[in-house]
């Protein structure tokens, strides 16, 4: 017995930043990207599985021009509010992060990572349908903000999950 739990723990420790950045959507889409301490938390677990990886290759296509937006977006928190935790740069600077860590992941990781967050946006979706039921049928129905409360969000949201479904099929035309 402790054998075959050793071996599913093995097997499980390989795959750590895979599961590591879906624990961080699940955490980044309940808690919502706004709170700085969350989305730091976040950041500084996903640097440290990042920084006991080995060497890998990335696309700097990607990565540049993602570290010169987060740059832009730290200068304008900075001009407008005086420091940098207000604004969006304190919290989306976690993406380079994700990026980097994104390209531990084998093909088919990646393949996985893309389906679970495709569930996870497709319960999402369900659960904004269904809270959007049950307020109509109590005659208060508004604008579908889901579990975000903002329906903005919860379409941008849910665009981006049309977008990941999509391509989920596609990768399913192709193998």
């Amino acid at each position: 017995m402790g054998n075959s739990l050793e071996k599913n723990f093995n097997h499980w420790m390989e795959h750590v930043p895979l599961l590591l950045l879906f624990l961080a959507f699940f955490i980044l889409t309940l808690c919502q990207t706004g709170i700085v301490l969350v989305v730091g938390l976040v950041g500084i677990i996903l640097c440290m599985i990042g920084m006991i990886q080995p060497a890998v290759k990335v696309d700097l296509w990607i990565l540049f021009p993602l570290i010169v937006y987060n740059v832009m977006s730290a200068c304008s928190s900075y001009a407008v509010y005086g420091n940098f935790v207000k604004g969006f740069a304190s919290t989306q600077s976690i993406f380079p992060v994700m990026f980097l860590l994104l390209a531990y992941l084998s093909a088919e990781e990646r393949i996985l990572l893309k389906r679970l967050c495709a569930v996870w946006m497709s319960f999402i979706a369900v659960m904004g349908i269904l809270e959007f039921a049950a307020d109509a049928l109590q005659g208060d129905a508004g604008r579908l903000g889901g579990v975000f409360g903002n329906p903005n969000a919860l379409g941008t949201f849910l665009i981006i999950g049309w977008f990941a479904i999509t391509s989920c099929r596609e990768d399913e035309k192709s193998d």
